[in-house]
């Protein structure tokens, strides 16, 4: 897992302008993420929400970069800016978004029953969360590994 990360964060690395901005940003941030580069995937947020403040994406992912960095503040701001954009989304956005920041803090009880709550009301289970760098704290906990395991 982290050297596949380390050989994207390198490919990001050595693509030059091709590879910067739009999209790519996004997953480098992932890549970083996944390296363990978090100050550097950090840099990335500030930039993209300097240009544009209100992507949802980057807010998510800038609170779930201070929730592991131990930045209980920016995690505090990041929340209060999501609870307050709940309304206006799909039933099921705001437990997701809770979700990445418990198991950013490692609170795997409350990151499982947010994603249910999700599910719950609509939110479709993603594959991705068997290897989202987002779970790394929780992955092993017997009740992520119950949510994600294969039933049927």
């Amino acid at each position: 897992g982290e050297s596949m990360y380390q050989r994207a964060v390198a490919w990001y690395e050595d693509g030059g302008e091709a590879v910067r901005g739009g999209a790519h940003d996004s997953w480098h941030t992932l890549a970083l993420l996944g390296a363990g580069r978090l100050e550097e995937a950090m840099e990335i947020c500030e930039r993209r929400l300097a240009q544009n403040p209100e992507s949802l994406w980057y807010h998510g992912m800038t609170g779930f970069l201070a929730a592991r960095m131990g930045d209980r503040e920016r995690l505090t701001r990041e929340k209060a800016y999501m609870e307050s954009l709940a309304p206006d989304h799909y039933p099921g956005w705001l437990p997701f978004q809770m979700a990445y920041f418990q198991a950013s803090e490692g609170r795997a009880e409350a990151a499982v029953a947010s994603l249910r709550s999700a599910m719950n009301q609509g939110y479709a289970f993603n594959v991705w969360w068997h290897r989202d760098p987002a779970f790394d704290l929780v992955r092993d906990h017997p009740s992520f590994q119950e949510l994600i395991r294969p039933k049927g």
